[in-house]
């Protein structure tokens, strides 16, 4: 009989749409070493979740 193993990470802020962020800076502050990359932000204006492009090198800007 075959056994599968599931392993169980903790997700982190932005890297899931159920998940989202308010601000790439707000994911720069609570990972210490965020990277440059695709993140899942709740954009207030826009009432929505949606993945933008966060610059980490730059403050925690987004680009969508």
């Amino acid at each position: 009989q075959n056994s599968i193993l599931k392993f169980s990470f903790p997700a982190r802020l932005g890297s899931i749409p159920e998940l989202p962020a308010h601000s790439c800076k707000e994911i720069k502050s609570s990972e210490g070493e965020a990277v440059s990359g695709h993140y899942w932000l709740l954009l207030e204006r826009l009432r929505d979740v949606v993945q933008v492009f966060c610059d980490m090198q730059t403050e925690g800007r987004y680009t969508v």
